[in-house]
């Protein structure tokens, strides 16, 4: 078990060797599962994930809605924002799971009907 240093500079170094192109093509998804993410049909409902977008990483999945969900801090505001995994790429940011995780209590998702301050 790496400790949060280590997990830090393991997390750094995996950011800079997974990326994508816009738009994405099409080899750069298997050099991806390559490096360590997980792939969509991999992940279990439900669970955390370790691994990194613009703004998170933590981030839930839900097999249900194809998509993971992490908590945002903006400003003064914290509420549950969607994000794709890179299967589905939409062209805005995507989620890079790398490893099942157990949150810390700022990432666990809330309720998405209420927003949190």
């Amino acid at each position: 078990m790496l400790d949060k240093s280590e997990k830090i500079r393991f997390l750094e170094r995996l950011r800079e060797r997974i990326t994508f192109s816009k738009p994405m093509k099409p080899d750069e998804l298997e050099s991806a599962f390559a490096q360590g993410m997980i792939r969509k049909l991999d992940l279990e409902d439900g669970a955390y994930y370790r691994g990194y977008c613009r703004n998170a990483t933590v981030a839930l999945w839900s097999a249900s809605k194809s998509c993971f969900t992490y908590m945002r801090q903006k400003f003064d505001q914290r509420f549950p924002e969607t994000i794709c995994h890179p299967e589905d790429d939409n062209g805005f940011d995507l989620f890079i799971p790398l490893e099942r995780a157990t949150p810390q209590e700022n990432e666990i998702v809330q309720d998405p009907q209420r927003r949190l301050g």
